[in-house]
């Protein structure tokens, strides 16, 4: 770990309380942090690289090594033993919790953690969480996976169109899919048998497994999230979903401006999830409604907090609190009133891609983009309290920026 990391804690503490530690500064260790901050914890973010997150009044920064490696493990430990206690270990990306799973005896020595051993292991593989959904039988699409010897013959029983996944999500980087002239995206959709074919030779250097899944059709509108938080007794305590009304890339990507919502099947059918699959811990479960007969399908188990965690506290329903809380096993009764539907959040930057594709298909316009930006009830990076990880975000989007134009000009 790098001693040459800011220690300033700046945000107000709760004497005695024993420190969070965050791993993964992205827009959701940023709302976990800032939940946590705001309510007097000492949160100590830990990353690969200084994130605008990290320039949070609620954090103070250490570098680690990248989660891909097992040289995090101990730079873990040697943080945990500095603090002097058992801090809480939350994880907020998929491979953070393969991480956490993967060196779990371990890690449960040093910290505490409200993620049961095995979870991340059985839902991080698309394939492996498929299979297990069907023999539930949860309601899960069809799906075949694909290795290097190219698709099965069982992939002539899948009804078309299809989209193609890696096998886990982290695999597919943003750069990867670029070098192979792919759209960053979370699924590629594909029409028919040939278009298939095609694109697994452009995946093929990629050198991953990846798994072709019949398509769910409708709008992004269709696409709702289930979040929720499991305690060690298998109780249901906290629960609250949001409807993705734009996503970046559109339709195959993550959620850039979500509202939040109800719906009873939807809670039902996550709790149900929870129930059969043994789910212990904080989750956020994707699912989606099919146009064609109005359908509930399963998509994925994220055994993580959502991107959009910041909505949720701000209607009231503060998972980072209650898993903090939980993680120490002490007492906590979340609010008795449901919370409040149609507020929402957007990742400002993200969202102005996604609008600019629904502009070029008819769908809306940039006066109303506006009004719905400044309207927001919660964004990736701004905050009223903490305003330095939206100015650390522009800047970084600047420099990007300039460096490309000048990159274009030398190659010009």
């Amino acid at each position: 770990m790098n001693r040459g990391t800011r220690r300033g804690h700046r945000g107000p503490r709760t004497r005695g309380a024993v420190p969070a530690v965050v791993l993964g500064l992205s827009p959701t260790g940023l709302a976990v942090a800032g939940s946590l901050g705001r309510r007097g914890v000492p949160v100590l973010g830990v990353d690969a690289e200084r994130t605008p997150a990290a320039a949070s009044r609620h954090i103070a920064f250490h570098r680690a090594p990248p989660a891909g490696t097992d040289a995090l493990l101990a730079a873990l430990e040697a943080l945990a033993a500095r603090t002097g206690t058992r801090p809480v270990l939350l994880p907020t990306a998929d491979e953070h919790a393969a991480f956490l799973d993967r060196h779990h005896e371990r890690l449960a020595g040093a910290f505490r953690m409200l993620l049961a051993p095995g979870v991340a292991r059985t839902f991080s593989s698309k394939n492996d969480f498929g299979a297990l959904a069907a023999r539930l039988g949860l309601p899960v699409p069809r799906a075949v996976a694909i290795g290097p010897g190219g698709p099965p013959p069982a992939v002539d029983d899948l009804r078309f169109p299809l989209v193609v996944k890696p096998d886990e999500s982290h695999l597919w980087t943003a750069d990867l899919l670029r070098a192979q002239g792919l759209p960053p995206a979370k699924a590629v959709p594909v029409a028919d048998r040939d278009a298939l074919g095609r694109l697994l030779r452009r995946l093929g250097p990629l050198g991953h497994r990846t798994i072709a899944q019949e398509m769910v059709m409708g709008p992004d509108e269709n696409h709702v999230d289930y979040q929720v938080l499991v305690e060690p007794g298998g109780g249901v305590r906290a629960e609250f979903m949001g409807r993705k009304l734009r996503l970046s890339p559109p339709h195959f990507g993550l959620g850039t401006y979500v509202a939040s919502c109800w719906e009873e099947d939807v809670a039902a059918t996550g709790r149900e999830v929870m129930a059969r699959t043994g789910y212990r811990g904080v989750a956020d479960v994707n699912f989606k409604r099919d146009s064609r007969d109005g359908s509930l399908w399963l998509l994925e188990v994220n055994p993580r907090f959502g991107l959009w965690t910041s909505l949720a506290v701000a209607c009231g329903v503060d998972l980072p609190w209650w898993t903090y809380r939980s993680a120490l096993g002490l007492p906590w009764e979340p609010p008795a009133a449901r919370y409040a539907g149609g507020r929402h959040w957007m990742h400002v930057l993200w969202d102005a891609r996604s609008m600019r594709a629904a502009i070029a298909e008819g769908r809306g316009g940039w006066g109303g983009w506006i009004r719905e930006a400044l309207g927001a009830d919660a964004e990736a990076f701004v905050s009223r309290d903490d305003p330095l990880p939206a100015l650390a975000n522009a800047a970084d989007v600047a420099a990007r920026a300039l460096r490309t134009r000048l990159a274009g000009r030398r190659g010009g």
